[in-house]
């Protein structure tokens, strides 16, 4: 296709190697059930050895509007896509993978969702796994392989049919084998991290961008399997695949210092169902801190540096000028982090103590065990304080049966009028295993 009129929608396709499969995407794309004098095609080769990608572009169907650019290097896939951002043209973006062969409505349902947006928003399409057994009524005029259990999108056991998960983690899902937004809202936020330069994570953390550039909005995020391809099977190589996502993950949670994403590596239900309670309880706990008796918790853990968590921290007279805080009830920054304390980026030993205030109470138990490991890997001692009365809160025996039979020192004081505060620390004799 060689039409000059400006393309509604541009879809971006970052490739090495993989000619086999991209053929295939290409002519799925030719099939699509819009005008393709509105689709522009990017192909991006990032690095490729030879000529294989190239001729595939050159080769691909007469009728589809596609075009290459390339890297003289491998710069990996973030880098890829923010090349063929940079080159799109159309007002809509579509982020494909060089393995996603489109269903015919693909590229209506994402031009569809966006005409009917009140506002800039964002479309994660369905991608169904086929085997070996299925791939052959993906030719050329083959109908769609039916939909079986071990083929089905993977995300669904993940809850992304739900669309209040959609809303409230669309991070999660946000996989860049086939999602759509404006090209605007995608340059806004910078495109992709090209620190990411390994397999794995460059699209949640897009995504993450996008929503907290958003103010959070998750209405604006949408899962819509009807907008669905199908991922074309290709030899890859586990072991190192997974390494680039080890590395990407960690990059991932220092970049974002958020409880959003300090919690990401939770069991997918326990990570949804913190993200739809804890930000009740988070707004729930009162600031109500009895006067002097954070100073005297303050004075007890010597001289050293300390990490307070909890709603008001940010402004109390007790602080050092080293101390550290994630007060909740506070506009986040760089000096005042989001964080839970299950996952922190500080160094083993950096903190004298960490002093949580009341939001241990609302952790389920594995962010519960975490705050504890984490907090005891990073300081001498964590300090749980309970502002609330313990008849009618967090029982502190409770508490501390817990870190006993875990081979930890405790105590307890009283704090203010009703509450206590429990500390907890390593045993001489070490903790259990």
């Amino acid at each position: 296709m060689t039409g000059d009129a400006k393309p509604i929608v541009s879809i971006v396709l970052p490739a090495r190697g993989q000619a086999f499969t991209l053929a295939r995407t290409l002519q799925s794309l030719a099939r699509q059930t819009v005008d393709l004098d509105a689709v522009d095609v990017i192909v991006v080769d990032d690095g490729t050895l030879d000529d294989s990608v190239a001729d595939v572009v050159k080769h691909a169907p007469d009728e589809l509007r596609a075009r290459i650019v390339r890297h003289d290097v491998n710069r990996g896939r973030a880098a890829a896509r923010n090349t063929g951002l940079a080159a799109a043209r159309g007002d809509i973006v579509i982020f494909l993978d060089a393995d996603s062969w489109a269903v015919p409505q693909l590229v209506r349902r994402h031009l569809d969702f966006h005409h009917a947006a009140r506002s800039p928003s964002f479309l994660i399409g369905g991608r169904q796994e086929p085997t070996l057994d299925s791939l052959p009524a993906l030719r050329p005029g083959g109908s769609q392989p039916p939909e079986r259990a071990l083929e089905r999108d993977v995300r669904i056991d993940f809850g992304v049919s739900d669309p209040s998960n959609v809303r409230i983690a669309p991070w999660l899902y946000a996989y860049t084998h086939n999602i759509s937004l404006p090209r605007v809202a995608a340059t806004e936020v910078g495109g992709f991290d090209e620190d990411l330069t390994g397999w794995g994570w460059e699209d949640v953390e897009f995504a993450y961008r996008v929503y907290r550039q958003w103010g959070s909005d998750g209405s604006r995020f949408s899962y819509d399997p009807a907008a669905g391809c199908y991922h074309l099977m290709h030899l890859r190589n586990p072991d190192e695949m997974s390494a680039h996502a080890i590395k990407g993950f960690r990059h991932l949670k220092r970049k974002h210092l958020h409880w959003e994403i300090e919690r990401l590596g939770t069991a997918e239900g326990h990570y949804l169902a913190g993200l739809h309670e804890y930000p009740r309880h988070l707004s729930g706990f009162t600031r109500h801190h009895a006067p002097g008796a954070l100073e005297g918790l303050a004075q007890a853990q010597g001289n050293g540096r300390l990490l307070w968590i909890g709603n008001g921290v940010l402004g109390m007279a007790s602080h050092r000028p080293d101390d550290v805080t994630c007060d909740h009830a506070s506009p986040p920054s760089r000096e005042n982090l989001h964080l839970l304390g299950v996952d922190t980026p500080w160094a083993d030993g950096e903190f004298a103590a960490v002093i949580s205030i009341d939001v241990w109470r609302m952790l389920a138990a594995g962010d519960l065990c975490r705050h504890v490991q984490e907090s005891l890997r990073i300081a001498g001692a964590l300090v749980m304080v309970c502002t609330d009365d313990a008849s009618t809160s967090a029982d502190p025996a409770y508490l501390i049966a817990m870190a006993r039979d875990f081979g930890l020192a405790t105590s307890r004081s009283p704090f203010g009028d009703h509450g206590y505060s429990v500390s907890i620390r390593h045993a001489e004799t070490g903790p259990a295993s």
